[in-house]
């Protein structure tokens, strides 16, 4: 009993094993003849579009077309849009690399050329230096190869000649820099220490700092309430950069540590005379959303390595009187990590601008109390990018000038900040205040 039962038991899950094999095999049969059937419709679908003209297939090494290739005479009058089919054979385009020697060129393949309508009033043109040189030679013997390759060059040189002729006309019209009749002190050799980072900025033997000695020298007449301005973010932008040295002299310029020709732009603001800064890159509020990059100085660092990067940044340029801390910055919250800068700084002669009122009442007796030439800005100038908030905080800097004799505003190198601030520059003395270099400010106190 218990064999004969074990037997009925296993015969059925027998069959049920078999039939679901018969299942998968029946559904993958399917599925292959649907995929087989599909390849075939889209290799009838491409026969079709090519034997059609709806498609063609052109070889990029021969040039060579396959498919059906239909004329305009294919079409019916009423299909031919004839706005869309005359405006690209009006203005060809020919890239300067692909221009043949003319020189070659048989006389037996000049002749088309006389029976193409002629071109556009603006595409006409003086003849060439080329078309000159072909017109001397006999059109049966082909010109040397050096002669072919000095007249593709002229070619060549026209082309990026009409090509950089098209420029913005903001771009032709702006002024050219004129040299400053007082620009900041040259670069002093015995003010540089030569150190494994590179050039860094030192005090000299005599006492001489370098914040006093690249400072912008400007005399002043009367007591009226000091304004100083620091642009900062030069350097990044081209257009923007070429716009903030043509600002008034008394306006610092302090530009990114991380433009790529640092040195040059640099260089132009000295000799435009405008005294120069470096951006401080510090930890943010949101980092790392906000990163300040290699060079930035960071809380979760400590003391040795964010020296280090100090010095690296001391040894961006030369001809500088210190550094510009960003708006939304976190690293000053810390007090050891901030008194460090605050000693490298004035171990070197450097002087430091806080970009906004500190946090904490703790950093700001640091700042009165230590020994390094330093000052906090009043303000943002354009915190509000428009033309209205710009006046207002401008405004507002007034008011703080009568208030304490002196004010300092930061202002980011955009368009609109830098037309505000030209126009305000203008009426600054007619509305009773001096623009000075912060470094004057800075000096009344240390």
């Amino acid at each position: 009993m218990v064999k004969g039962k074990s037997i009925y038991r296993s015969t059925p899950f027998f069959w049920r094993q078999l039939l679901w094999k018969v299942a998968l095999i029946a559904m993958l049969l399917f599925l292959f003849a649907q995929v087989a059937l599909i390849w075939l419709m889209s290799e009838q679908e491409t026969a079709d579009a090519f034997s059609s003209g709806r498609r063609l297939l052109v070889t990029l090494e021969t040039s060579d077309i396959y498919g059906k290739k239909i004329s305009s005479e294919d079409y019916k009058p009423e299909e031919i849009n004839h706005e869309k089919t005359e405006t690209p054979e009006a203005i060809p385009h020919v890239e300067p690399d692909k221009l043949a020697p003319i020189a070659e060129t048989p006389a037996e393949n000049k002749e088309p050329v006389k029976e193409q309508e002629p071109l556009p009033e603006k595409q006409k043109e003086p003849p060439s230096e080329i078309e000159k040189e072909q017109s001397k030679e006999p059109q049966a013997e082909a010109a040397p190869a050096e002669k072919d390759a000095q007249l593709q060059d002229q070619a060549k040189a026209k082309v990026a000649e009409a090509i950089t002729a098209e420029e913005p006309p903001e771009a032709a019209q702006m002024p050219a820099i004129i040299p400053s009749t007082t620009p900041p002190a040259e670069i002093l050799k015995s003010l540089i220490d030569k150190t494994e980072f590179g050039a860094l900025p030192k005090i000299a033997s005599d006492g001489t700092k370098p914040w006093k000695y690249y400072s912008k020298p400007l005399v002043i007449k009367d007591k009226k309430p000091m304004i100083s301005i620091i642009v900062t973010g030069v350097g990044t932008n081209k257009n923007t950069s070429e716009q903030a040295l043509r600002l008034p002299e008394a306006i610092n310029l302090s530009f990114s540590v991380y433009s790529k020709d640092l040195h040059s732009w640099m260089t132009a603001a000295r000799i435009s005379g405008h005294e120069t800064m470096l951006d401080l890159p510090m930890e943010a509020s949101n980092y790392p959303v906000s990163d300040p990059g290699p060079l930035g100085l960071l809380v979760s660092k400590d003391q040795p390595e964010n020296e280090t990067k100090i010095k690296k940044l001391m040894a961006r340029d030369a001809g500088y009187v210190g550094f510009l801390t960003p708006q939304d910055e976190a690293f000053l919250g810390n007090n050891e990590l901030f008194k460090s800068l605050l000693q490298v700084l004035s171990g070197r002669g450097l002087m430091l601008v806080v970009g906004r009122q500190p946090a904490k009442n703790e950093t700001k007796d640091i700042i009165e109390q230590g020994n390094t030439a330093s000052i906090v800005a009043d303000t943002l100038i354009d915190e509000e990018l428009s033309q209205t908030g710009i006046d207002a905080r401008l405004s507002l800097l007034e008011q703080i000038a009568k208030q304490n004799g002196y004010a300092v505003g930061i202002a980011r190198s955009y368009p609109i900040t830098i037309k505000q601030l030209n126009m305000w520059a203008d009426k600054s003395e007619e509305n009773g205040f001096n623009l000075v270099p912060v470094s004057m400010i800075i000096s009344k106190r240390y």
